[in-house]
């Protein structure tokens, strides 16, 4: 008989359901905040995860407290302060408050449905903060950018004009993080970062906001007042400099079965023909190849998902391919089933261009998405061994990034993870990037956004891409010489982008 599939239309708010009760998010041995200072040389970087408090001014204090920025330091230049729903409403006195305690250069907050760090993960209402502050290495730039109502940015003059290409080469390659809410032009934003600065990471994602009215998105920089954008705004801070990277890491919880196929025949998100025969009846090869497994047979059922992906790519998929895409070793982008037509076509959840798409049938679930992150970080891992310019650590250790931030779905974390598996995405990366002290921050978002794959580490174009179920992590490295130490780094920041 044939296969049912069913399917639902995809929604940027799956997962914001109450949890599950199957854990304690905050367990015995976190019972105080927590800080996990960075083993970097030349960037001082500190994550503070408070205990769940029941007011915003306890929640900050014990993040900021357990930061343990003291006043007798240089003040971080970029700090980002990440908000539990329950606080959305005084993210304006967060945001304020912070500034006030860190002095740092630019500060960033947004409002999550939960947040994370130190590897902690409150994501079932818990009023915890967040932040996560440090120092750059000297020659940095950064570029806070607002894009929404009148502020438009120039993009390809967001750290100016260069002479040359040999003086962006000294320069550096930018990396940017960016945020925006459910109603903000935020598809546009990455389209126009992809297009000003092709060989840039881009990552962040999207906030949880508690109604339409509320604001969720915080700037502060030095020499003016903290501030909330309005609703429908694009917050972006770029980041540039001869000895900093910015890499990324995007997991999107999912397991390819079967082969892939190419697109033969179809036009925008309808895919009519998969290597000239129905789609529907590709899909039915593939189960029959995988009958004997209950488990995979089941999740095509009830969660079938595509992978989509040019018929060539430049992703960084040549060492340890396979995470994604299995069979060829390139990196697919998961979109849902959204549908079947009437003549065996399938309607998918992105657009496909027939000769030049190829699409792989995928399934997610909880070991599925926990397979998929521990394989991409192990990727992650080889190609940057691979790449020969990042040093031994301390003692001749693996080489450690200065901080990392996760963005990761909020339909991850408690909500597809058991008790088992507890603070599943931080501990990952911990066990297979950061060896437990690499301070990561983060929070849990309405959509995540970053390229396919691995990014950063070798030349390409890794466009940007708004994904669910996802966790992106997003690292930053510091490449200066053995010896150097951080001065007046980022010197160079943006006037007010009001």
């Amino acid at each position: 008989h044939m296969l049912v599939v069913h399917v639902a239309a995809f929604s940027a708010w799956a997962g914001r359901g109450a949890a599950p009760p199957v854990r304690g998010a905050w367990s015995a041995a976190a019972a105080s905040p927590l800080r996990v200072p960075s083993p970097c040389m030349a960037m001082k970087w500190s994550v503070g995860v408070s205990e769940p408090q029941e007011d915003w001014r306890s929640a900050l204090s014990g993040s900021l407290e357990a930061l343990g920025w003291s006043d007798s330091e240089t003040p971080p230049d970029l700090a980002f302060v990440f908000v539990p729903q329950q606080f959305a409403a005084k993210l304006q006195d967060v945001v304020s408050t912070a500034a006030r305690e860190l002095s740092p250069k630019v500060l960033v907050g947004v409002v999550g449905a939960g947040v994370l760090g130190g590897g902690v993960e409150l994501d079932r209402g818990e009023g915890g903060i967040s932040a996560l502050a440090g120092s750059l290495p000297e020659g940095t730039e950064l570029r806070p950018f607002i894009m929404g109502g009148e502020s438009l940015p120039v993009w390809s003059q967001l750290f100016g004009a260069d002479a040359d290409a040999s003086a962006q080469r000294r320069k550096g390659r930018p990396g940017f993080f960016l945020f925006g809410d459910p109603f903000s032009p935020v598809s546009q934003a990455m389209a126009c970062l992809d297009g000003a600065w092709p060989s840039s990471v881009v990552t962040g994602g999207l906030s949880c906001p508690t109604s339409e009215r509320c604001p969720t998105l915080g700037l502060y920089q030095a020499g003016s007042r903290a501030r909330l954008l309005p609703v429908g705004s694009v917050l972006g801070v770029g980041l540039r400099g001869p000895n900093v990277e910015l890499h990324s890491a995007v997991a999107q919880g999912a397991i390819g079965v079967g082969r892939s196929f190419g697109v033969t025949a179809g036009a925008d998100n309808t895919v009519a023909e998969l290597d000239g025969v129905p789609a529907l009846a590709r899909l039915q090869e593939v189960v029959d190849t995988v009958k004997g497994d209950q488990r995979t047979v089941k999740l095509i059922q009830n969660g079938l998902m595509v992978g989509l992906r040019p018929a060539a790519t430049d992703t960084e998929g040549a060492i340890g391919g396979g995470w994604v895409g299995g069979d060829d070793g390139e990196d697919y982008l998961i979109r849902q089933v959204l549908g079947a037509t009437g003549k065996g076509g399938l309607v998918v959840g992105d657009r496909v261009v027939p000769g030049e798409t190829r699409l792989r049938f995928h399934v997610r679930d909880e070991v599925a998405a926990s397979d998929d992150l521990r394989l991409l970080l192990s990727r992650y891992n080889l190609n940057r061994q691979f790449a020969g310019r990042f040093g031994a650590g301390a003692g001749g250790a693996a080489p450690l990034p200065a901080a990392a931030l996760l963005f990761a779905c909020n339909g991850r974390g408690s909500n597809m993870f058991s008790q088992e598996r507890p603070a599943h995405d931080s501990a990952m990366f911990a066990q297979q990037v950061g060896g437990g002290c690499v301070p990561l921050a983060g929070l849990f978002c309405n959509g995540e956004i970053g390229p396919v794959g691995v990014a950063g580490i070798a030349d390409g174009r890794p466009t940007a891409r708004l994904h669910g179920f996802t966790a992106v992590l997003a690292m930053l490295w510091d490449t200066s010489p053995a010896g150097d130490v951080p001065g007046d780094a980022a010197g160079d920041v943006s006037q007010d982008v009001s």
